[in-house]
């Protein structure tokens, strides 16, 4: 059992984090940590769950944008999957952005497109009757109540989303609330200092082309949940793979969770919400385990069957099947 120490220093990037498995056995920061380390604060950073995807690598891929919105959040995905009706609006295209970055509770309370082109945006938020100011290279616009879509026409596809919007050479915010903006510009303050398990979460995903850290209340069983749940899709060669990684305040409960995981995504398990058999999905499913003074982590990798598309994971959650992976029983009986 390998032992992760030195997290604290993560969101400042001052000691790369070392317990990930992406299986080079490095130091690296990872894609997902750097992006992290650039959020500031305004959004509690022990208290919001993550989303990321690296939509320029995942641009290659045939439908890889449109499963990686989940990494984002609820809310935040229906920009990728309504960028149609955005685009044709406001020729603003989220899934052209080199990458995303989302802060989120239950629901996505803001997201950032890096690089994105704001298209229409800086005419049509004015016209709508958006309140402006300047943030050094950022201009933020202010549309009506906080977490409402107080719109019609080209920005309604948007949603609540439009509410609190940044656009600046670096990209597009959209954010429902204005801490949650800030903290996706940095707007003040030094670097948003996360929690010992969301550090030791992002850490054990390693190098992957979109994540996403849920607090376990955030989920729709917290009693059931582990303090931290870590999801994650990463490249294989030609294949790609997927990681699940729990954080627990115990080590009984990480034992339990780490059995729970190979119980219910061996191959001869059956999915408690679909009743659709694992092996269709899943090739092969390897668990380990690893400990702090204070943390349990249970990791698990998952190759996928020939043919399954990736996103299993962030498709699980949304559907309520993968808190039953982790030992919860299914969210409405039989």
């Amino acid at each position: 059992m390998r032992i992760c120490l030195g997290l604290a220093a993560l969101a400042l990037l001052l000691a790369p984090a070392g317990c990930g498995g992406d299986g080079e056995g490095d130091d690296r920061v990872t894609g997902f940590e750097r992006a992290l380390a650039e959020l500031g604060e305004g959004v509690s950073g022990t208290g919001s769950g993550f989303g990321w995807a690296d939509l320029e690598q995942l641009d290659e891929e045939p439908g890889g944008t449109r499963w990686a919105a989940d990494a984002l959040g609820p809310g935040a995905d229906d920009l990728i999957d309504d960028q149609g009706a955005i685009f044709r609006g406001t020729g603003f295209a989220p899934s052209a952005a080199s990458g995303a970055v989302a802060v989120a509770g239950s629901y996505a309370l803001g997201v950032r497109f890096d690089g994105a082109d704001a298209g229409g945006l800086r005419r049509l938020l004015p016209a709508a009757g958006a309140r402006s100011r300047r943030i050094g290279e950022w201009t933020l616009y202010d549309l009506g109540r906080p977490a409402y879509g107080e719109t019609s026409g080209p920005l309604a596809p948007l949603g609540a989303l439009v509410s609190r919007i940044a656009i600046g050479p670096a990209g597009v915010v959209l954010s429902r609330f204005g801490p949650a903006r800030s903290s996706l510009i940095r707007e003040k303050g030094g670097p948003l200092e996360l929690g010992e398990a969301q550090t030791l979460g992002a850490d054990c995903l390693g190098e992957v082309t979109a994540a996403r850290l849920i607090k376990g209340f955030h989920t729709h069983n917290p009693a059931a949940s582990p303090a931290m749940i870590a999801i994650g899709v990463r490249r294989d060669g030609d294949s790609w793979r997927e990681v699940l990684c729990t954080v627990d305040d115990s080590p009984d409960a990480g034992e339990e969770r780490a059995a729970a995981i190979e119980r219910t995504l061996a191959p001869a398990a059956t999915d408690e919400i679909t009743g659709d058999p694992i092996s269709g999905t899943l090739a092969e499913v390897s668990v380990s385990r690893e400990s702090t003074d204070e943390w349990e982590v249970s990791r698990a990798e998952l190759e996928l069957a020939p043919g399954a598309s990736p996103g299993f994971l962030f498709k699980s959650f949304t559907r309520g099947s993968l808190l039953t992976y982790l030992g919860a029983a299914r969210p409405i009986p039989r």
